[in-house]
């Protein structure tokens, strides 16, 4: 069954029926409740595809508003694709990713040669927390162009080397370099029983 052209009202609980229903508007499409009630798109057991702006032409989709007390996003998994670029920003207040208790690995930036970028260099904290005894694990060196970074809980560099300009401190734990690993740059500051090891080290 298909209702196009002129408006179609439809009150007191009426309901269309069919093997397939189109509805098919010159101006707009306009599904909304009167009344503080829900609406249900897709609510049943039916295992068929749901499928929202998926044409391929050039539109925006809005999914919620400013004034929207919560959207939720759920599934088994959820993929975000995006051609040119992905913003996930808060207008006010705090932005969490994995603030649960779940154990599972979190992945950031592992294919493709890429920059991964945290933090401004015009102010701010990063933070590293690892646990007591857990040290924090960088595989490819780290470098220092600004401020001083600091780890509480020690730092493993198991390839190139900790290049500091501006000055790195461990404040506990120990610093392992690998073989052939070397340190340069302006100071590193080593306190509480940090120590260096490594078959060959350099202090530049």
């Amino acid at each position: 069954a298909s209702v196009s052209g002129s408006a179609l009202t439809a009150t007191a609980g009426a309901s269309l029926s069919g093997s397939s229903i189109t509805l098919l508007a010159t101006t707009g499409v306009e599904i909304d409740s009167k009344l503080a009630t829900k609406i249900n798109i897709g609510t049943d057991t039916n295992t068929g595809a749901i499928n929202i702006g998926t044409g391929a032409s050039a539109r925006t989709i809005t999914v919620g508003s400013s004034s929207s007390t919560a959207t939720n996003v759920r599934g088994s998994k959820i993929d975000l694709l995006s051609q040119t670029g992905l913003d996930i920003n808060t207008a006010g207040g705090y932005l969490n990713i994995a603030t649960d208790t779940d154990s599972s690995t979190l992945n950031l930036g592992l294919n493709g040669n890429r920059l991964v970028a945290i933090g401004d260099s015009t102010g701010g904290t990063i933070k590293l927390n690892a646990p007591v005894t857990a040290l924090v694990t960088l595989t490819s060196g780290i470098t220092v162009t600004a401020g001083t970074s600091t780890f509480q809980n020690g730092i493993t560099v198991t390839s190139a080397a900790i290049t500091a300009t501006a000055g790195l401190s461990v404040t506990s734990g120990s610093v392992t370099l690998a073989s052939g690993a070397s340190v340069s740059g302006s100071a590193l500051t080593a306190t509480a029983g940090a120590s260096l090891s490594g078959s060959s080290i350099t202090l530049l």
